[in-house]
This record gives C-alpha cells, structure tokens and sequence, in this order.
C-alpha cells in the first residue's frame, strides 16, 4: 500500500541547535518547519549545548535538545522510546554517520523502521578531517559500520557520493541534495544605505568576509595566516568574521599576538537580514576549510553577487567553476593563497564581474524549492520501497 508523505511521520537526529536557540538559528528552523508542512509528524532530537530543552517550531514539529555530555546518548535513547510510544515514526533520519547515525541505526532496528543517514560533512576517506580531532578516528569506525546499514544516504554532493559509491554501496541508494538556500532572502536589492554604514565602520577598506562555524574545518588560522602574510604589503583591506564556535578566543589570541586586531573582526552570529548586508558591503567572500561538503555560504553570497575565494575542498569544487563564477586554491598552499587573494584585491571590476556571473549561474541551479522537493521525493521513495 502506498503511504504518503502527509500520513508519514519522521524522527530526526540532529547537532543543529539553533533549532532551540531561535537567536542563533539562522534559516535552520524556517527550514524544518518547510519539511514538516509536507508530513504528517517531524520530531527532532538535537544534541549539543543550549539552555533551551524544547522548542515547537509548528503544530506538527517539535525539536528536543537533551545536551552534550557523555550521557546524553543514553538520554536520547530514553526519550526516543517515550516519542516512539507517542508517534509511531515511519523513518528514523541521522543527519550525520557517527553518533547521530548511532542512534538513528539502533532505533531502526528495534522499532523496524526505515533509517536514512545524511552526510553534511566530507567525513569519508578524508585525511584533513581525520586530522582533526582524535575523536574523528572512533567517527571514522562508526561511520564505515553505520552507512552499510541504511536504507538510504543522502549527500550534498556528487563527489562525496562517488567516494561512497568506491566503497560498495548501492547508486539507487544514494541522492544528492544540496541545503536548501533561500534565493529569496539573499538576492534582495541593495539597501545602500545599511551598505554605507558598514563600509564606512572600516574606513571604506575592501571587507574580505568570512560566514560560518568557528570550528576546526573552517581552517581560520590558516586563514588569518594568510593574512598576516598579506598584511607585509599592503594595508587597504579588513577581514570580517561572522559567526560563533569553539575556536572563538583561540582566533581573539592569534588576532591579538600576531597585532591583527586592525585588520581582523569577530563579530560573532548575524540573521540572516543582518548577514545580507555584510555580503552586500564585501568585496570578496574567503572559505579556506580543509573539510568542506558543500558551502552554503557561497551560494547564499553569490545570490548577493559576491563571488567566494575557496580551497579546493569537495564541495566548492562541485558548486565554483574555477576564474567563471569564483576562484579555487589548493588546501593549506599559503604562498598560492596570498598570491591570489593579492591579484583580486587589484582587479575590483573582475571581481565584481564574477560575482555578477555567481548570482546568474546559482539562481539557476541552486533553486529552493526545487530542494525541497528532491528531499520530499527521496522520503516518498524511502518509505515506499521505491529505492
């Protein structure tokens, strides 16, 4: 018999705590509330620090945080039985293939549902993330034991499948479905007025800007390394940091040893109408993660027509045509970095043309709703046994 996604309900395991903490949340919890109006039921258990326990983000989507401690594992497993009891769930969905994963696969089993796993990061065979952390060695273990055991994986691009697909997993299990990004949102005319006013906070110097997580795969020293190396030369830029994470007062340390703090800014989270004006009022979006799936943030910033500078990780490569609608360096090459980034802060009317072509080429392929409905269809399939 088949079951539609409005009869269909899906429990999701998930790190994103803006999903309780609408402060920080960006366009996370406008998001799910998208992908629950097509379901009958979507729960979320989220793991991570936040004082917030619970948030209802509609009639029909609730999100859980239960902490990040050693215990919360078990917790999780707890109130998955409680919700379980309450919501019979359709398909249980990890949105990574570690400890999200875990859980997601133990559920499956035991209540004998679907279970789909999600990579939002470039975690396979990835020698710069498994650098990272000694952690990310147990992440790797778990991660070759979960994937096999999916009904089905979800990637945000083609070149983390085609690693996957190395590995032996099935093709017809495997979609590529890129974050949905709100086109809407980001190719808003110019408030040139808002525009201004940043610009003149730093002295109408070219903003080279960073959007993301302060976290390890970001590369932010290496980054601020290559700043540094820049700042030998010449002194007619600035470099902006927007967002929160854990590296945030090892950044303010650099920062302050290597005497950056006229040059480099941490201005902690922006919304999402705050950050257009800061894509607006740059002259060049920087991504230098050594571990990067997809980049959201360069096409948010090409809808704004501001064209992104990035390492050669999985995911610009698969979004940046190299010099057509931005430009691609290779991983930790610092005199390539500085080099190209040194050209680009003498060739205002390229840059500016590129970034024209970055808003033509991503409204094209990079559509929202033409996300969510790729998401929904892959469900659809999921839960029908149409794989």
């Amino acid at each position: 018999m088949i079951k539609n996604l409005t009869d269909t309900a899906i429990l999701m395991v998930s790190f994103e705590t803006g999903l309780l903490d609408r402060a920080g949340s960006g366009n996370v919890i406008a998001r799910h509330q998208r992908y629950a109006q097509s379901l009958k039921r979507l729960d979320i258990i989220v793991f991570g620090q936040s004082s917030v326990k619970q948030n209802q983000l509609s009639d029909n989507c609730q999100a859980y945080g239960v902490g990040k401690s050693l215990k919360s594992l078990f917790t999780a497993y707890r109130l998955s039985g409680q919700l379980f009891d309450k919501n019979h769930y359709d398909l249980v969905d990890a949105q990574d293939p570690h400890l999200a994963g875990l859980l997601a696969s133990r559920l499956a089993k035991k209540y004998k549902v679907k279970f789909e796993v999600h990579f939002h990061g470039d975690f396979w065979q990835n020698k710069f993330w498994l650098k990272e952390s000694i952690k990310n060695r147990l992440y790797n273990y778990l991660q070759h034991r979960i994937v096999f055991r999916a009904d089905a994986i979800r990637v945000v691009n083609r070149l983390i499948k085609d690693k996957l697909l190395k590995a032996g997993l099935k093709a017809n299990k495997i979609a590529v479905i890129s974050t949905p990004v709100n086109e809407v949102e980001f190719s808003r005319p110019i408030d040139s007025q808002k525009v201004m006013a940043i610009q003149n906070d730093y002295s109408s110097k070219k903003i080279l800007l960073f959007v993301g997580r302060l976290v390890a795969a970001r590369n932010l020293f290496f980054l601020l390394e290559v700043v540094h190396e820049l700042k030998k030369t010449r002194n007619d830029f600035v470099v902006l940091l927007i967002g929160e994470g854990e590296k945030r007062e090892q950044l303010l340390d650099f920062v302050a040893k290597n005497n950056l703090q006229d040059t480099v800014y941490l201005l902690g989270a922006k919304t999402p109408q705050e950050l257009l004006s800061y894509y607006q009022a740059a002259y060049l979006l920087l991504l230098l993660s050594n571990n990067e799936s997809f980049g959201k943030v360069i096409i948010e910033a090409g809808f704004a027509s501001l064209p992104t500078l990035a390492a050669r990780a999985l995911g610009p490569e698969s979004i940046i045509t190299d010099k057509h609608n931005g430009w691609l360096v290779d991983i930790n090459d610092l005199a390539a970095t500085r080099d190209e980034l040194n050209y680009l802060l003498n060739k205002k009317d390229l840059v500016a043309g590129v970034g024209h072509k970055a808003r033509e080429d991503f409204l094209r392929d990079y559509s929202q709703v033409a996300s969510y409905k790729k998401v929904e269809d892959f469900w659809y399939r999921i839960v029908n046994d149409q794989l």
